[in-house]
Order: structure tokens, then sequence, then C-alpha cells
């Protein structure tokens, strides 16, 4: 059978889909805090959407990623595009066979889902489906190919957002099946950084190879919040500071480190507000850069009249304000999600 799935090596995916969810700290062009910004100890932090977009464009020539020359050419040089309909190639157009979706079964699997699944999230459903109209019941997921997932019932559809872009090269891609199961065939488990398995050692190596900027330390992990967590907690390190700045509508994760950086739904901290730490701060999204300059100016202003041991110059003065990893007042990180998703799809 042929396949139109392209040879895609292991620490492709896993770079493509670490790329996919990478964690913004900061910008380099806040005008009034490039000595800061640029400083040696910060870059440890901080990545910048040019450098990742580069990255990304030289992905495919540092990782030999070679297109099915079975395929013909199209006038982008990206044969999946115009790759035939066909189901077993997971390239299908959906095709739904139930009158109403979920269907009967779909339903079934639902109403156990409601038995065990957590209260919130179903409480959830059920607002949105008052709110709309319409029912908010989930298809129920059988089985995977490509881009076409199949639920229950047997309706058919097209996965355009990639699982979440955990699945970039294809759902049930035969080549990172293979290598799943080679390697779990020759190790499944290891002890982390008490007994490190080579793959491991490899893996972290092939990261620190490809990833933007001179950073050569990996943390793994196996979720965002996990990401995030890792990067502030990195960032206090770095800095000697606590504070974090985010931006109204960004969304971070709901472990409880993170959480209170969180801004995406109110409800979702409320319940904890007392367990926060209260170390984040808020920006509207999209906030102009001098008023961000101005907001850390404040903040080194208000430190220095609440103590009179800071050594911050004015910018009367003619310094900026922000050099010194020491400065009061100043947050340890700026966290930003440069395209919000939960937060309204807000480029």
């Amino acid at each position: 059978m042929r396949n139109s799935f392209q040879p895609v090596t292991t620490a492709t995916c896993v770079v493509a889909t670490l790329l996919a969810s990478f964690v913004f700290i900061g910008r380099r062009r806040l005008r009034g805090c490039r000595k800061a910004l640029n400083d040696e100890s910060s870059d440890m932090v901080m990545v910048t959407l040019r450098s990742i977009q580069a990255c990304i464009k030289d992905l495919a020539g540092q990782l030999e990623i070679r297109m099915n020359t079975s395929a013909p050419e199209t006038s982008m040089g990206v044969p999946a595009l115009e790759a035939a309909p066909d189901s077993s190639l997971g390239t299908a157009l959906p095709a739904v066979v139930t009158e109403t979706v979920p269907g009967s079964q779909g339903e079934l699997w639902v109403d156990v889902l409601a038995k065990h699944e957590c209260p919130a999230i179903t409480a959830r459903r059920a607002r949105r489906a008052a709110a709309s109209g319409e029912g908010q019941d989930p298809i129920v997921w059988e089985r995977t190919l490509g881009a076409n997932v199949w639920d229950v019932d047997g309706n058919r559809y097209v996965d355009l957002t990639a699982g979440f872009g955990v699945a970039a090269a294809g759902h049930c891609n035969p080549h990172v099946v293979s290598c799943a199961e080679k390697q779990m065939r020759t190790h499944l488990h290891g002890m982390g950084d008490a007994f490190p398995g080579r793959v491991r050692i490899e893996l972290a190596r092939e990261l620190a190879r490809v990833t933007p900027g001179d950073l050569q330390q990996v943390i793994f992990g196996s979720s965002g919040s996990e990401a995030v967590e890792a990067a502030i907690k990195t960032a206090v390190m770095a800095t000697g500071r606590s504070g974090v700045l985010a931006f109204e509508g960004g969304y971070h994760g709901l472990a409880l480190g993170v959480l209170a950086a969180s801004h995406y739904k109110e409800s979702f901290r409320a319940p904890f507000q007392g367990a926060l730490g209260g170390y984040a701060s808020f920006l509207p999204f999209g906030h102009p850069e001098e008023e961000i300059e101005e907001w850390l100016m404040q903040r080194v202003f208000e430190a220095d009249a609440r103590s009179a041991a800071a050594n911050v110059v004015g910018p009367s003065e003619g310094k900026c304000p922000f050099s010194g990893l020491s400065a009061p007042g100043l947050p340890a990180a700026i966290l930003v999600e440069p395209v919000q998703g939960r937060g309204g799809d807000r480029p």
C-alpha cells in the first residue's frame, strides 16, 4: 500500500511539538528595557518571535525531512496539499453517517463520562448549551489516521487542530509509531535524572542544537503548564525577583503553580485564590510598548518609595531604570501568549 506520510524522525516530532507550545518571556524590543533584556542572565529565559520563526524555517533542512517523491509536486512544493481523498491514508473528506452528532453510541459514552468526569467540565458544557441553545456533547473518538478522526458512531472528520499540535506529523504517522514501538521494546521507562536512558541524553543534545539562541539546558515535562512553571522558576532564579507580568485573556495552564498567571476565566482562579500567592500582574493584551514601559517604571518608583535602601537610577539621569537584575519592583518575567487561543483567537 502506498503511503503519503513524510518520513519524520522522532526528534523532529518532539521539536515541532515543543516549538508549537513554546513559552515566550518578554520581548527584547521593549525600548526602555533593552539593557536589562539583553543581559546575559536574562537571555537564559528569553526567546524572541523572530528566532523561533527562523528556527522553524530551518528545521526541514536541519532534520532532513524528506517529502514523499511518489506524490506529484504542487506549485507550492507540498504534495500533501493535493493528496487525493483516501481514508486508508487519512486524507479523506468528512463523512457523517448518523442523523445527529454525536450519534447513539456517542451519547451512551458521554453519559458514562458525565458520571466519572470532573463535575466542573460537565457543568461548563451544560452552561454553554444553555447559552447557545445547542447541544455541547463532544464526539467520542474511536480511531485516528493522518488528518482523519473517526468517532464511535462511525462518523469521519478532518482534524484541523492536529490534536492541539501534538499530531503535527499526522495522527498515527507510521514512522512515529514505528519509532515508539521500537523504543518500547528496548527501554520503556527510565528513572529520569537519577538513571537517565541514552535516548534521553540524545534528545536533550538535539533540542539544544536546534533551539534558537545560546540555550543549552533542557527541562523535560509532559504538559504546557509544566513548561510555563519551569520558565517562571528559571526567571526567578536568574533575576532574584518573584513577580510576573502577564496579559489579559492569556491562558498558561491550570496547574496550581501557574494558575495565578492565567488571566483567562476568573472562575478558574477564584476557588484557589488563597493558595495562588498573587505573584502575577496583568495588563491588556496588545498593550503598547510605551505603556508597558511606563508600568514598569511605576513599579520601580513605588518600590523605591517603600524602601530607602533601593538604589535605582531615574530616567532623568540618562540611564535605563531597568538595567541591573536586582532592581526592586520589576517582575522576574514577562509572560506572553503571542496568539491567544482560549482568549479569543487574538493574534
